[in-house]
Order: structure tokens, then C-alpha cells, then sequence
């Protein structure tokens, strides 16, 4: 049976491919469902994101004209759409985004306040939960701080791109050593590039953070993804996207260079690293 969670990448991905085969075989959802015996209702819900069985899959693929040597192509997609993944059981919110996260090929990521969630060390995260106006639990917070780890391992473990906008005042505030030194290792890597964007390129048309995904499959729309304290939201539609996209390039554009960014951290580093020797001083004195 399908399970009863937001549809995820692959799940997406087969219903699309479904609904093409539908078309082109030139059927209604309701010859469809006739000619495998089930409801009207249900293949349009499979094609809206409900994952179906291996036998009305199969069933499906048999009316649509599919090759049984290609069966094997669109079963895979459903094992992968299946499975469970670290995401799964968590009670988040974001759960669908997550799944999205997890196989987009570029991210494009501005961040106003905070720094990139990719990003973040372990306890940058762990001080902006506990001085959030209503910090979670003990267990709330393990569960974000194992799931920042999950997440961060896209950055090496998958072939993704990682173009991150960070304002500037966002890097001003109090960052750690090793906070600074993460963000210097990690703009080192061929995958992912940081920009600072200053005071004076933050533009009137740039009303907060979001965050970009695009897809190695072609088919599937970029997502544009954002966060408030009422919740998360994320949309495929052209229009907003469209918009953001063209946002990211003018900011990008005019933000200082990956070079001069880096130097610019490099510069936090060492005050950072200046104040730290003071307060040393002060504590010994």
C-alpha cells in the first residue's frame, strides 16, 4: 500500500512519467482505471503523488503500452520512492523539501539572518535554537543537530553545487573560530562557492532568505523554498520562481567576488581570533 506522507522526489517523478504515459496512449483517468479495474479517483491520486503498488504499477505499464524489458526502469523509481530515508518519522514539516534537498544537482541558497543551514556547525545551530524566544527541547535539538549532519553530507557524498549568498551583518555578528574556520574549508571545495553580499548591494527588491533547488531531471521544476516563524513553504510555480531566480543572479552579480569573499572571512577570522587572544589576556591579568 502507498504510504500516507508528503509525495518526495521519486514519488513525484513517477507519477509524472504515469501521467505522460497516460496521455500518450491518448486515455482518460477514467478508461485507465476501467481497463485495470479500480477507480477513476485513484489514478488521478497516483498522479497527484500517491505511490502505488507493484501490482497496479505493472498494470498500468501493461495498458500503456510499455514494454515488460522496460518495466524494470519505473519499479526502481518506486523502490526508490519506497524506502525510507532519514527524514522519514521525524514529525517535521519539511519533510517533503528534505526529500528534495536530497537529490537536487545545484542549491542556491541567500541567507538574511542566519548563515546557510549546509553550512552551520554543530553548535552555531545548537546556540540559535537555545536562544531562539521559545527554544525547543533537549530532544528537539538532537534531533536538528543530527539532521544538519545528514544533510551536510549532500556537500560530499553527492554531486551537488551549493551557491551560497550570505549577507553581510549575518557574518558581523558573534561567529566562533571554528564557525569562520568551517566556512573557509568549505569555500575551498570545486562544489561550492560563498559570496558576501554588503550592505550597500542589498537591494530593495530582496524581501529575505530563500532557497533555490534545481534537479538533474529535466522535468522536474525548480523549487523555490522559505522559511518564517509561521512555517516552511516551498513552490515549483514559474512565476515566483522565475522571480527569485533572476533576484539570486542580480545579487549574485553584484556581490563581492568568491575570491574577495573568502578574504573577507579570512579578515572575521582573525578579529575574531584577535578578541579572543584579549579576553585570554583580560581573564589572566
Amino acid at each position: 500500500m502507498a504510504r500516507n506522507r508528503p509525495p518526495g522526489y521519486h514519488t513525484r517523478l513517477l507519477s509524472r512519467a504515469l501521467t505522460t504515459l497516460r496521455n500518450r496512449n491518448g486515455m482518460t483517468q477514467d478508461e485507465a482505471g476501467h481497463q485495470i479495474g479500480i477507480r477513476p479517483q485513484k489514478v488521478s491520486r497516483i498522479e497527484l503523488g500517491q505511490l502505488p503498488d507493484i501490482l497496479t504499477l505493472r498494470a498500468l505499464l501493461d495498458i500503456y503500452n510499455v514494454p515488460v524489458s522496460e518495466y524494470h526502469e519505473y519499479e526502481v523509481i518506486r523502490q526508490k520512492a519506497a524506502a525510507r530515508h532519514w527524514w522519514n518519522g521525524l514529525r517535521r514539516n519539511d519533510e517533503t523539501y528534505l526529500s528534495m534537498e536530497h537529490e537536487a544537482s545545484r542549491i542556491r541558497d541567500v541567507q538574511t539572518l542566519h548563515l546557510p543551514a549546509l553550512l552551520q556547525t554543530d553548535d552555531y545551530l545548537t546556540t540559535r535554537l537555545t536562544t531562539a524566544a521559545y527554544p525547543p527541547s533537549t530532544t528537539r535539538i538532537g534531533a536538528e543537530l543530527q539532521a544538519l549532519q545528514h544533510r551536510c553530507r549532500l556537500l560530499d557524498e553527492h554531486p551537488v553545487r551549493l551557491d551560497a549568498l550570505i549577507y553581510q551583518p549575518v557574518l558581523d555578528a558573534p561567529l566562533s573560530r571554528d564557525q569562520l574556520t568551517h566556512l573557509l574549508r568549505r569555500s575551498e571545495q570545486d562544489n561550492i562557492t560563498i559570496q558576501v553580499v554588503s550592505h550597500r548591494q542589498f537591494h530593495a527588491g530582496m524581501d529575505g532568505s530563500f532557497t533555490l533547488l534545481s534537479f538533474p531531471d529535466g522535468s522536474e521544476p525548480d523549487l523555490v523554498y522559505t522559511r518564517d516563524p509561521i512555517g516552511c513553504r516551498f513552490t515549483q510555480d514559474r512565476l515566483p520562481v522565475s522571480n527569485l531566480r533572476r533576484t539570486f543572479r542580480q545579487l549574485a552579480k553584484s556581490a563581492m567576488s568568491p575570491r574577495d569573499s573568502r578574504s573577507y572571512l579570512m579578515k572575521r577570522l582573525t578579529e575574531v581570533s584577535a578578541d579572543s587572544a584579549r579576553a585570554r589576556e583580560i581573564a589572566t591579568s
